[in-house]
């Protein structure tokens, strides 16, 4: 009784068998998947390991190509969480900067600038009187990046569940528009007191500001280029 069984299971298993191997072509040495390329292997992978479905007959093609989606969905995650951390070292940036020093641009022998206050001094340096700075450009240009960049790390950290490519994109355009109001800010700043601007004159904070404009000038286009592969996945996921 049991010779039929294993002419069953014998049977089954070259049938099996005969169809994982025409699923693979060997070429020069190197195997290859037959009318299957990477991408959809990939895809294919990824699809079967979230949704758990069983794999089909030539799951050995799909295996294969599975440590491959693993690794670009963890360097995905890698490059999204740097952006975020820079994005964060920004925001301390500029909020020491602007807030807890006051935004003390200019400080010399001979008076003290910053964008609100222009402060005369004497000899022995101390502050003799102070006047307000009236310009509203630069008080806009130079403290709405520090509304901006919140919402740029907001978005960027939405984006991790998020599998559209739009809340990145709205980070991108968050620290491209407070990049651009910084170095607007700063220039207008100079602009107005260049009788006193130096090199030694200038402050730290004022380089510290220049710096965090390059800073958002380079997680900008970090932000681009993670939109631009989110958005290549989601055309291969949804080609229509």
């Amino acid at each position: 009784m049991n010779a039929p069984m294993d002419k069953k299971n014998e049977a089954i298993n070259k049938l099996f068998d005969g169809q994982v191997q025409s699923a693979i072509v060997k070429t020069k040495g190197a195997v290859t998947p037959y009318k299957v390329n990477n991408s959809q292997l990939i895809e294919s992978s990824c699809q079967n390991s979230e949704t758990k479905r069983p794999f089909p007959v030539n799951a050995v093609v799909h295996l294969r190509n599975l440590p491959v989606c693993v690794i670009s969905a963890k360097m995905t995650t890698c490059r999204l969480l740097l952006l975020s951390l820079a994005l964060l070292i920004i925001l301390t940036e500029m909020s020491l900067a602007l807030f807890v020093f006051a935004a003390v641009f200019i400080d010399s022998n001979e008076v003290t600038i910053s964008p609100f206050n222009f402060c005369s001094k004497g000899q022995n340096g101390k502050i003799l009187s102070c006047q307000p700075v009236p310009s509203t450009t630069v008080y806009l240009c130079l403290y709405v990046p520090v509304v901006l960049v919140p919402f740029a790390l907001l978005s960027s950290l939405l984006s991790y569940g998020e599998e559209d490519s739009s809340v990145l994109r709205l980070s991108m355009w968050c620290q491209a528009a407070a990049s651009a109001l910084s170095l607007l800010g700063l220039v207008w700043f100079v602009g107005l007191h260049w009788a006193y601007a130096s090199q030694s004159a200038m402050t730290v904070y004022y380089y510290c500001c220049v710096l965090v404009t390059a800073e958002l000038a380079v997680t900008t286009y970090l932000s681009y280029v993670l939109t631009q592969q989110q958005q290549k996945k989601e055309e291969e996921h949804n080609p229509h």
